[in-house]
């Protein structure tokens, strides 16, 4: 009724190469076929050079005494330390806005709260039994 079935689809090529026949051939690796040039030797980093000495430093090519390229390494000299003549109340830090608004708001609540008490009091809703 929907037409004639479409026509199966090619199988995609595995990246593998060929399937293997029914003898039981291993698959071509995908990586390429050419076998190492010469096995590394046991315990030899496989990032070595081939002709690289054994515990050879790879920064021993550079004549340099220091990363910069300079033949000598060159010592800054320090500063020499300024006295400070600001007063103690001067070196305090100085406070941000949201810092003040922070303090004045904590202030304002607690003031409020101990002023509600003692109205509370002065009306007599708190009784301390003091006959």
């Amino acid at each position: 009724p929907f037409g004639a079935a479409p026509p199966a689809a090619a199988k995609p090529a595995s990246p593998f190469g060929a399937p293997p026949a029914a003898g039981g051939a291993a698959p071509a690796s995908p990586f390429g076929s050419a076998a190492p040039a010469k096995p590394a030797a046991e315990g030899a980093s496989p990032f070595a050079q081939s002709g690289a000495a054994k515990g050879a430093s790879p920064f021993a090519q550079s004549g340099a005494a220091n990363p910069f390229g300079e033949a000598t390494a060159s010592r800054a000299k320090p500063k020499p330390a300024e006295e400070d003549t600001r007063s103690a109340w001067e070196k305090l830090p100085k406070p941000a806005m949201a810092q003040v608004v922070i303090v004045l708001s904590f202030t304002t609540i607690i003031s409020l709260m101990l002023a509600t008490f003692w109205v509370v009091v002065q009306l007599g809703g708190v009784s301390f039994n003091d006959q």
